[in-house]
């Protein structure tokens, strides 16, 4: 039975949760904590492996309560042996699937920075996928996930402000750059892939090394400001970085709400819809009239799932019209009645760093795009809200900015938005970056056509 006071399912990950993550510690934690730690023969080193020893504890709770379908591998006697030379220190390690994680222990988190021993980042033997900061409140039996960070988050936070070592050889890690919602973690246990936060590399052996392969530097990787753009012709060739996932995972998950990504599927099976969809089909042939088209268009999406005579009224009409408003409404319910047909290009879906937090909520950013004639590409940004939240927040701007960083377009959300999108042309070679924005927060993801 599970411990923790937020209410998660086993299967489904409910993105609306931002609270703190209060795990309950039962009486057989304590009873390891004081097993484990009675090895340890002075009174500090004692204390802070039974604090390590109920890290591990309460992170293994809530992992088995909030996705007890990940296989967790740890050894609660590990806290017995320090990785590093100098003394015991306030760390705990586990595996989750494929991923390392090192649990920051405190007991007492009043200040607004923690302390991280420098060859926990600097010695690549040492360096984990996640850290996790967890403060253990012993009398109140509670543990509680204040925070996580990616070690790639951390490499690139060490260059940018020139991070040095203090006493003790120990880095001091500002409280801000922790991420505070926990269920990000689980999407990137789920979802991403272990290289795309800490890449393979044979004969490692120094950080400097590590942190050269997070850096930019092919001649085939596409850059932007320095950072590395993800290049959307390789995605007509099925050629994807991690991070990207497809709509209708997102959709099986319940990240995303199908009645929101599907705004006509209001599909009926009681009934058979043949002379309704033929005379659809032949509409989009006879019709000239942009309304009609496009209205015929969207029908067959709600009602011809698996039609072939629809399927390829619709991929003929992608491929002749020049309109974009209905190339558009004829790709979405491509999409919706053929998934996967190639005519209606590719579109993928990223959590904006595993989700961005916004407003107290998360949203994800879509991005289709569809080869058309004259070597040109259409691209369609959409930005959607995630788990129960049927809205996206108010305030928050979209926004599409050329190489310079010179904003070409912006769309803010209005009340009771369930997504806001841009659409435009390009050419292969083309750059350009999103940014969505509320407020003072920002992220910006870059990419070449």
């Amino acid at each position: 039975m599970s411990n923790f006071s937020i209410n998660t399912s086993k299967e489904l990950l409910n993105l609306g949760i931002l609270e703190d993550e209060v795990i309950y510690l039962d009486p057989e934690h304590f009873d390891r904590a004081v097993e484990i730690s009675n090895q340890v023969n002075t009174e500090e080193k004692r204390w802070q492996t039974y604090l390590n020893v109920l890290a591990l504890c309460s992170f293994e709770e809530w992992l088995q309560g909030a996705a007890s379908d990940l296989s967790i591998q740890l050894d609660y006697y590990s806290v017995l042996q320090s990785p590093f030379s100098n003394e015991l220190t306030a760390l705990s390690y586990l595996k989750v699937g494929e991923f390392d994680i090192c649990l920051i222990v405190t007991e007492n988190l009043t200040d607004e920075a923690v302390l991280l021993p420098s060859a926990s980042i600097d010695s690549p033997e040492f360096v984990t996928h996640f850290y996790v900061l967890l403060e253990i409140l012993e009398e109140q039996e509670e543990a509680i996930i204040r925070g996580l960070l990616r070690y790639d988050k951390l490499l690139n936070y060490q260059q940018s402000v020139n991070l040095l070592a203090e006493r003790q050889d120990n880095y001091k890690l500002p409280l801000f750059f922790f991420d505070s919602e926990p269920n990000h973690l689980l999407y990137a246990l789920r979802w991403l892939s272990p290289t795309a936060i800490i890449p393979k590399v044979s004969g490692l052996q120094t950080s400097k090394q590590l942190s050269q392969i997070h850096q930019p530097v092919k001649d085939s990787q596409p850059v932007i400001f320095g950072q590395k753009a993800t290049r959307l012709s390789d995605w007509i060739q099925n050629i994807f970085e991690a991070g990207w996932l497809t709509i209708e995972d997102l959709l099986d998950a319940k990240v995303l709400q199908r009645t929101i990504v599907w705004q006509a599927s209001y599909r009926s099976h009681d009934r058979n819809h043949e002379d309704e969809i033929a005379e659809l089909i032949n509409q989009l042939i006879s019709n000239t009239n942009k309304f009609q088209q496009q209205k015929a268009a969207k029908r067959l999406g709600a009602i011809a799932k698996g039609n072939d005579s629809a399927i390829q009224a619709l991929i003929n009409l992608i491929q002749t019209t020049q309109d974009d408003e209905i190339l558009w409404t004829a790709v979405e319910s491509l999409w919706q009645i053929a998934p996967g047909n190639p005519t209606g290009g590719v579109r993928k879906v990223q959590l904006i760093d595993l989700g961005m937090l916004v407003a107290r909520q998360t949203v994800a950013l879509a991005v289709a795009i569809i080869q058309k004639a004259n070597q040109q590409f259409g691209i369609l940004l959409r930005v959607y809200p995630t788990g129960d939240e049927p809205y996206l927040p108010a305030n928050l701007k979209l926004v599409l900015l050329d190489n310079s960083g010179q904003v070409l377009r912006e769309v803010p959300t209005r009340e009771s938005d369930n997504y806001i999108q841009l659409r435009f042309n390009g050419q292969q070679g083309e750059q350009f970056s999103v940014k969505v924005a509320i407020g003072n927060a920002s992220v910006t993801e870059h990419f070449e056509i």
